[in-house]
């Protein structure tokens, strides 16, 4: 059984009861998506467009990192450790666009 199938089996003994023995009409339901399932769903099944957005926004920032520590480094390396350097950040920027497009 699915979890929203036992959900909606609940919910209609909740208004079963609620009509029958309460005295009281089950509220309407809702059009709209927005419920507790639906949230807690949502966080741990999110859409792979979401973690392709995450995966980005993680890369340019690492990137800009990556980038700000090589200026600031640059001045005590020598050209060898500075070319090294600048030879992994164009292949970390590429690892980026094949990560990219993996998903």
């Amino acid at each position: 059984m699915d979890d929203s199938d036992a959900h909606k089996e609940v919910r209609a003994k909740v208004n079963d009861f609620m009509r029958d023995y309460m005295g009281h009409e089950p509220t309407p339901e809702r059009t709209d998506n927005l419920n507790a399932m639906n949230i807690v769903d949502a966080w741990f099944n999110p859409e792979p467009q979401l973690i392709k957005h995450l995966i980005i926004i993680q890369m340019i920032a690492s990137m800009i990192v990556c980038a700000l520590m090589i200026i600031v480094e640059g001045q005590n390396m020598n050209p060898m450790e500075g070319m090294l350097s600048i030879i992994l950040f164009m292949f970390m920027a590429a690892f980026t666009a094949v990560l990219y497009n993996r998903f």
